[in-house]
């Protein structure tokens, strides 16, 4: 498991690799948080995520939220298909199409 980011000039991309529970959402948090310097939108890719739960989508929420109330966007650049089947099940999928397709509001 492992976070990576490549800050450019004006995007932050987050590449997440291995589980995202709640076993480790904590310290992600934390890692984004101290990077993440509120004047750039974020790119983050989950097509690596083995394992997602609801601790995971709620730092994914979090981070959303973060950014947003910065006034920047965060962009998915794609999903694991474990992300797509959590996503389906909680009724989430609408939710995270805004961000797969650039429109969140």
């Amino acid at each position: 498991m492992s976070i990576n980011t490549e800050n450019q000039d004006s995007v932050l991309n987050v590449t997440i690799d291995g589980d995202l529970t709640i076993y480790n959402t904590g310290e992600y948090r934390e890692s984004l948080l101290a990077q993440y310097d509120e004047k750039k939108n974020i790119e983050l890719n989950l097509s690596a995520v083995d394992v997602i739960d609801i601790s995971g989508l709620q730092l994914i929420i979090a981070l959303q939220k973060t950014v947003i109330q910065a006034g920047y966007l965060i962009f998915i650049t794609d999903l694991s298909d474990a992300v797509k089947d959590v996503l389906n099940e909680t009724g989430l999928t609408d939710d995270f199409a805004r961000m797969l397709n650039g429109t969140e509001s």
